[in-house]
């Protein structure tokens, strides 16, 4: 009795290496936004004795307009940490964020990091990149992107464009 056992095992063995997995590919849907957002809340801020700027937990809402590509046109909300050097203006971010749907019928959740390079006295170049999830209407869905454009310094809105691609899964 104790022959059969190998062979069923042998057999169920060399059923799973022939069969071959079918599975849907994933869709990437490129897409392209432009970004509009105020501080809404300064959040800890402080300035050490080197000239390093610290911004802790600082909210900025907004709105996002799609372009190209899905709509994802919505309100957008950030928690950022933001650390700059004040000698050369060169610094990074990184937070996280929640758009949702004028319609409500959809949000995306995820983070993002950046980098802040002076491009003269009176402003940046902000850029970098995002990962997040949907729910609603692109629930099991993920968006990835970049962001960047020039921010003058200290003027309110900031606007960056957005470009990037969902991700679907299920094919």
């Amino acid at each position: 009795m104790r022959k059969g056992i190998p062979i069923s095992f042998m057999t169920l063995l060399v059923m799973f290496t022939m069969t071959r997995v079918i599975a849907a590919p994933s869709t990437k849907t490129p897409y392209t936004a432009e970004m509009s957002f105020v501080p809404t809340s300064p959040g800890k801020q402080w300035i050490t004795e080197d000239g390093i700027s610290h911004i802790k937990g600082g909210i900025f809402e907004g709105t996002i307009t799609s372009i190209s590509g899905p709509d994802i046109s919505g309100a957008i909300w950030m928690r950022v940490d933001e650390t700059v050097d004040l000698n050369t203006g060169m610094g990074s971010l990184h937070g996280k964020w929640t758009i949702t749907a004028v319609s409500d019928s959809y949000t995306f959740e995820g983070s993002a990091v950046g980098f802040i390079t002076p491009t003269s006295p009176t402003t940046s170049h902000l850029s970098g990149k995002f990962v997040g999830h949907g729910m609603g209407d692109f629930e099991g869905q993920q968006i990835k992107g970049s962001f960047s454009g020039e921010v003058p310094v200290e003027v309110y809105p900031i606007e960056l464009d957005m470009e990037g691609i969902i991700l679907s899964p299920k094919g």
